[in-house]
């Protein structure tokens, strides 16, 4: 009764969000699980709202010290990326549930088809039952999203950059106070952020279609995927196994390589600051884009 209350809940909450996005206005709502449920999906998109939560940190961070570089430094790397790209997930599918449209089209889907058929095509990732139109209007929400989301790192990232040059001034940090820096780096790392509860789920405004990745484009549909378990109101057990992409997790797994290599080789403040611009936000936020490379 628990889970059923809280998807109501949510279906009310995404359909007045919806209701705002057609006037031409984003809107925000606070999201969380219901006391004493489970929810893997709100569970797991914490992760990815406490990210964006620490990149819109960095967007008005100020590098007046050793220690604000430091925090920004520390606030970048305490991200899981397990976490964090379950999180994605996990995020773009509760945006595809404020679509009023796929919503609708999923209950249709299980009245024709039965409702495990369709979990069970959902699940192994093969045709989608969901009628095109709502997906479309679905994946139309997750695009506009992830755009605003890389958007904004990329503002996080010159902000930074336009401070890197002031911070060239100031003393080099000690080898002892780098090795030390590293360590705590990859301690924050390891524990990853405390989850964000509640948080905001944004509805992104949605302008003229954008190119996307053929590979992005499965991904989304992954998301729809849970999205629709989750509206089914699937067994935990089943949306979790759906929550996991290899492919954006190895992309990480390399981003943070990457920045990790590049701390580790600074000596200078404002190089640091570009380690964190250029690897923590720049090339983490490109993991998780749809648009294609460039």
């Amino acid at each position: 009764m628990q889970r059923k209350a809280a998807l109501i809940a949510l279906l009310a909450l995404a359909a007045s969000a919806c209701a705002g996005a057609s006037s031409g206005s984003g809107t925000s709502a606070p999201v969380a699980a219901a006391s004493g449920s489970s929810d893997p999906v709100i569970e797991a998109a914490e992760a990815y709202a406490a990210y964006r939560a620490d990149v819109a940190a960095l967007r008005q961070a100020e590098l007046g010290s050793m220690r604000d570089l430091e925090a920004a430094l520390e606030r970048a790397a305490r991200h899981n990326r397990v976490s964090l790209q379950r999180g994605w997930i996990a995020y773009g599918a509760l945006h595809a549930s404020q679509s009023r449209t796929f919503r609708d089209g999923v209950v249709r889907a299980a009245r024709r088809l039965g409702r495990e058929t369709v979990l069970t095509a959902l699940e192994r990732g093969g045709a989608d039952p969901v009628d095109a139109r709502g997906e479309r209007d679905a994946l139309g929400l997750i695009y506009a999203s992830g755009a605003s989301d890389v958007a904004a790192a990329e503002t996080a990232a010159l902000n930074l950059e336009g401070q890197a040059s002031a911070a060239s001034s100031w003393p080099n940090p000690s080898p002892s106070a780098r090795a030390a820096r590293l360590r705590r780096l990859g301690a924050a790392s390891f524990a990853g952020r405390p989850e964000l509860r509640p948080f905001t789920l944004d509805t992104p405004l949605r302008g003229r279609p954008m190119p996307v990745a053929p590979a992005r484009e499965a991904i989304a549909r992954r998301m729809t995927a849970l999205a629709a378990m989750r509206i089914l109101e699937a067994e935990p057990a089943r949306m979790q196994r759906v929550l996991d992409d290899a492919q954006t997790q190895t992309c990480l797994r390399m981003a943070n390589l990457q920045f990790y290599q590049c701390v580790s080789v600074t000596h200078t403040p404002d190089e640091a600051a570009y380690c964190l611009s250029r690897h923590a936000l720049r090339e983490v936020s490109g993991c998780m884009s749809f648009a294609p490379a460039t």
